[in-house]
């Protein structure tokens, strides 16, 4: 295939090098194996039934909750070794996301009138 005014460029699922193929397709493979969060950390649906199970009974407050999710999802996407640093950088990405996008502004404001 030949993308206008560029060279030839080989569909990433076709093998390059050989038949073994040694692609993007396949470098992007090892790529998420090794990047993939340990299943030890991923939070199971347990977890946030739970949250929600305390904010209802009043044991949590919406904040409470929803920092109890944040750290959750921190917890499962970023990698154990991760600085403090890192993970505050991407716990304030997260906050300012939740604070900035209507429809999770919303959610989080729904959530507060439900405690």
């Amino acid at each position: 295939m030949i993308p206008p005014g560029g060279a030839a460029v080989e569909p990433l699922d076709a093998p390059a090098g050989g038949p073994e193929g040694s692609g993007f397709a396949r470098q992007l493979e090892g790529a998420q194996e090794a990047s993939a969060p340990s299943p030890d950390a991923a939070p199971t649906p347990g977890d946030l039934s739970s949250i929600a199970s305390a904010v209802d009974e009043g044991r949590l407050s919406a904040a409470e909750a929803v920092r109890a999710v944040v750290e959750q999802a921190l917890s499962a996407q970023l990698p154990g070794d991760a600085s403090p640093e890192l993970r505050a950088r991407v716990r304030a990405m997260i906050e300012a996301t939740l604070q900035s996008d209507p429809l999770l502004s919303g959610l989080v404001k729904q959530l507060g009138g439900r405690a």
